[in-house]
């Protein structure tokens, strides 16, 4: 009896592995896509990461860069960033809550370094850090 066909789930991206956003280079040098709960967590970063409006078939996409380009430091302008960066993950259907969100500067080094815990649709929970340079 034949079984029924789950898909291919693509190993999870580590020390092992390299990751560009939806592909894994795998270590012989083959290429396969990342399916499955790493998807979903490089898809909210891919959207993070892409400046609103650069994305020519949907304008809406991406995260307002340019509220931020030149604004200070202070509690009161990553609190907004950290609002705008919660409704851009909240977009994914397949996440059901969006249970951490933090954003810290490093002005030193000039970045910002974001951390996301998510709880997708089907109970599985995903944590996120990375970081960007300041607009």
């Amino acid at each position: 009896m034949a079984q029924e066909y789950v898909g291919y789930q693509a190993p999870k991206v580590d020390n092992t592995y390299w990751g560009f956003y939806d592909w894994v280079l795998l270590p012989n040098g083959r290429r396969q896509l990342v399916t499955g709960p790493e998807e979903v967590v490089q898809a909210c970063e891919r959207r993070l990461r892409l400046w609103r409006g650069a994305w020519m078939f949907d304008t809406t996409h991406g995260f307002p860069y340019w509220k931020y380009l030149g604004a200070p430091d202070e509690p009161e302008t990553l609190k907004a960033m950290e609002l705008e960066a919660a409704e851009v993950i909240m977009l994914d259907p397949r996440i059901r809550t969006l249970d951490r969100l933090n954003l810290i500067a490093d002005s030193k080094n000039r970045i910002y370094i974001i951390e996301f815990e998510v709880t997708l649709v089907d109970g599985t929970v995903l944590e996120r850090e990375f970081t960007f340079a300041k607009p």
